[in-house]
């Protein structure tokens, strides 16, 4: 290669840097180590109940001293809610791709599918709102009730509410 060539290839690169390192999603520093703000900001142990709705469902989960509990389920302990806690206090948003109001209806945030509440006694410590999955199905558009954007989260975030809801039947919804 020539030293015009290689010239070239190193201005490309450069500029391929600058173009990566801009576009990057949105961080916070802590400690000086550079952090990307999970979807639930707080221990899961803190949490004491969590809402989950839906344009046709809505269960209220509540911690016990046996477990989670459907708020109107006296049966078995739902261990699926730990699993969704844990998901959501170790996941980070993929990237932003929207700004509040204008993509709200591109994204299925218009109204919203899901709608997810965690609450630290009387204190909300994460509201989101999903939409759709991307056209690939590896992730779901979402939206924290406190942000201007829109971000994509990853898709096993629309398994683990899945799995929680096949868990609590139909007349357990409140």
């Amino acid at each position: 290669m020539s030293w015009r060539g290689t010239s070239v290839f190193v201005v490309i690169v450069a500029l391929l840097g600058v173009y990566a390192w801009r576009s990057s999603p949105p961080t916070l520093t802590r400690g000086g180590t550079t952090l990307q703000r999970p979807l639930l900001g707080c221990s899961p142990e803190r949490v004491t109940h969590l809402v989950i709705r839906t344009a046709d469902r809505k269960t209220r989960f509540v911690r016990g001293a046996a477990g989670w509990r459907a708020e109107t389920d006296d049966s078995e302990p739902h261990p699926d809610v730990t699993s969704l806690l844990e998901t959501l206090h170790t996941m980070e948003p993929l990237m932003p791709v929207g700004r509040v109001p204008e993509d709200l209806e591109r994204f299925g945030l218009a109204p919203p599918e899901t709608h997810l509440e965690a609450w630290a006694g009387n204190d909300p410590v994460m509201v989101l709102e999903l939409g759709d999955r991307n056209p690939a199905w590896t992730g779901l558009y979402a939206r924290r009730a406190d942000a201007p954007i829109i971000e994509l989260v990853g898709g096993v975030l629309y398994w683990e509410i899945e799995k929680l809801w096949g868990s609590v039947a139909p007349d357990d919804d409140t």
